[in-house]
């Protein structure tokens, strides 16, 4: 993880660039959900909605995902690719992986909120 850490990082920085692009202008937990979800469901494949939105705080309920099968450490490896994303359109965010299938949840789930 140490090791791949920082090139997903600066990965998730170029993709935040392209967040204006799709529409996706603002700068709260709102704007940068509908970025990861846009991307998770586009790029990846992943089923879920959110199950709480303001714009200082977003919860994101998955429920399938290609991931899911695998170890846990594939997930935590999207850590990076988020933390630059998030960095390159609000720093003053962050992401956390709160629930997790591969770890024996019955669905995944990640927050975006304010620091």
């Amino acid at each position: 993880q140490k090791m791949i850490y920082p090139r997903l990082k600066e990965m998730g920085k170029q993709m935040a660039a392209m967040a204006p692009k799709v529409g996706i202008t603002g700068k709260d937990a709102i704007a940068i959900a509908s970025f990861l979800h846009l991307f998770e469901k586009q790029m990846m494949k992943i089923e879920g909605e959110p199950t709480e939105v303001s714009p200082n705080r977003v919860v994101k309920k998955i429920t399938k995902c290609p991931l899911q099968n695998l170890p846990v450490d594939y997930c935590l490896a999207y850590q990076g690719v988020v933390d630059g994303i998030i960095e390159g359109i609000n720093p003053e965010y962050k992401w956390t992986l709160a629930k997790l299938i591969p770890k024996g949840d019955p669905f995944c789930q990640w927050i975006v909120q304010k620091k």
